[in-house]
C-alpha cells in the first residue's frame, strides 16, 4: 500500500511539472505597433501612392487606416515588422498631420498619432511653343506644343486652349490658322487630376493676307525673264557659289569654271522672292548658241518666299523651257508648294 501511495504521488508531482512547463513556452497575444512611415504624406487628390509602414507584430490581412478621406486600396504584408498600403487621397482630404489606426488579423489595433500627413494640392504649370511666332491672316499655320506643361505632384489632365480670335481648342499638341489680322492673344490652361489649373497666355502677331495671284504673277514673270538672263551670262568660281560643288553630269564632273551661277529677287508684300539656280550640261552647254544644242527641256527651280519673318516657303516650280531665235521661252510650268 505504501509503495502505491508513493507511485501515486509521482505521477501528480510529473503532471504538475509538465503542465507548468507548458504554460511557460506559450507566448502572449501582442498587438501591431508603427514605428516609421514612408513618405510620411501625400497632397489632396494624390492617386494609387504606395506608402510603407514598418513597425512589428504586423500580420496577414492586417487593416491600415488613414482616416476616413484617405482610401486604401490595398496592403501588402511583406513580413511582421513591414507592409505597404496603397492610398489615394481625396481631393478635399483635410490638411495636416492624422493618426494611424492599425488592426491585425487577431483583431488587436494600435494608433500611430500624427505619423501621416496631408498637404495641398499644387497646381499644375502651364507651359508652350508657338511655331512661328508671327505669320499672315489665311495662309500662316500657327502650331502650339504644351508638352513643357507638368505637374509636380499630380498629372495634367486636359489642356484648353484659347486662341484669342473667338475660336477654342483641346489637346496638347493643336495648329490653328487665324482669318483675320491682329496681335491675338493665346491662352493655354491646364488642368490636373484634382480638378486644380494653371495658366499662361502669349501674344502673336498676324498679318492681313496677301493676293496669292499676284503673288504667283510675280513669279512666272521671274521665272521667264530669269532665263532669258542666258543673253548676257554670268560666270562665277564654283567655290564662291557653294563650298565643294561638284555635280556630275554625263559621267563626268563639271570644272569650276564651268559652273553657271544665277539668282534673282523680287520683294512683293508680304513676300520676298527668291530663285537660285546653278546650270548643268542637261539643258546645254553654258553658252548655247544653236537651237539644236538645247531645244526643250524639263527644269526644276526652287523659289524661296520669305515672309519678312521667320518662316520660309520653298515652292517648286517645274517647266519646258525652249530655246529659240537666240532667247529662252517658258512654257507649261506647274507650282507645288512644300
Amino acid at each position: 500500500m505504501r509503495q502505491k501511495i508513493l507511485l501515486l504521488c509521482c505521477i501528480m508531482v510529473g503532471f504538475v511539472i509538465v503542465t507548468g512547463c507548458q504554460n511557460k513556452i506559450t507566448s502572449p497575444k501582442l498587438p501591431p505597433d508603427i514605428e516609421r512611415v514612408e513618405p510620411n504624406s501625400a497632397g489632396q487628390g494624390a492617386f494609387n501612392q504606395n506608402i510603407t509602414v514598418q513597425g512589428k507584430n504586423f500580420t496577414p490581412n492586417m487593416i491600415i487606416n488613414f482616416g476616413a478621406d484617405i482610401d486604401v486600396s490595398q496592403v501588402d504584408v511583406r513580413s511582421s515588422n513591414s507592409a505597404i498600403a496603397t492610398i489615394s487621397v481625396l481631393p478635399e482630404a483635410q490638411v495636416g498631420p492624422r493618426n494611424i489606426v492599425v488592426q491585425n488579423s487577431l483583431e488587436f489595433t494600435s494608433v500611430a498619432k500624427g505619423f501621416f500627413s496631408v498637404f495641398p494640392n499644387l497646381c499644375p504649370v502651364a507651359s508652350f511653343k508657338v511655331t512661328p511666332s508671327s505669320g499672315y491672316a489665311q495662309y500662316t499655320q500657327f502650331f502650339f506644343d504644351a508638352s513643357d506643361s507638368y505637374d509636380s505632384d499630380g498629372q495634367i489632365s486636359s489642356y484648353s486652349w484659347d486662341f484669342g480670335d473667338g475660336e477654342k481648342g483641346e489637346g496638347k499638341i493643336v495648329n490653328h490658322m487665324y482669318q483675320e489680322e491682329g496681335n491675338p492673344e493665346v491662352v493655354l490652361t491646364v488642368s490636373d487630376n484634382v480638378g486644380a489649373i494653371g495658366s499662361t497666355s502669349q501674344q502673336l502677331y498676324v498679318a492681313s493676307p496677301f493676293n496669292m495671284e499676284e503673288v504667283e504673277r510675280i513669279i512666272s514673270e521671274m521665272i521667264i525673264n530669269f532665263f532669258r538672263m542666258f543673253e548676257n551670262l554670268m560666270y562665277l568660281d564654283a567655290d564662291e557659289i557653294v563650298k565643294d560643288f561638284t555635280p556630275s553630269c554625263g559621267g563626268r564632273e563639271h570644272q569650276k569654271d564651268t559652273i553657271l551661277y544665277l539668282q534673282a529677287q523680287y520683294q512683293i508684300e508680304p513676300f520676298i522672292l527668291k530663285i537660285y539656280f546653278l546650270s548643268d550640261v542637261s539643258i546645254g552647254h553654258l553658252t548655247p548658241t544653236r537651237a539644236s544644242d538645247i531645244c526643250v527641256t524639263s527644269k526644276i527651280v526652287s523659289v524661296r518666299q520669305s515672309d519678312g519673318y521667320q518662316s520660309e516657303t520653298i515652292v517648286t516650280h517645274t517647266y519646258t523651257a525652249i530655246f529659240e531665235g537666240g532667247r529662252w521661252w517658258i512654257c507649261n510650268y506647274t507650282v507645288i508648294y512644300e
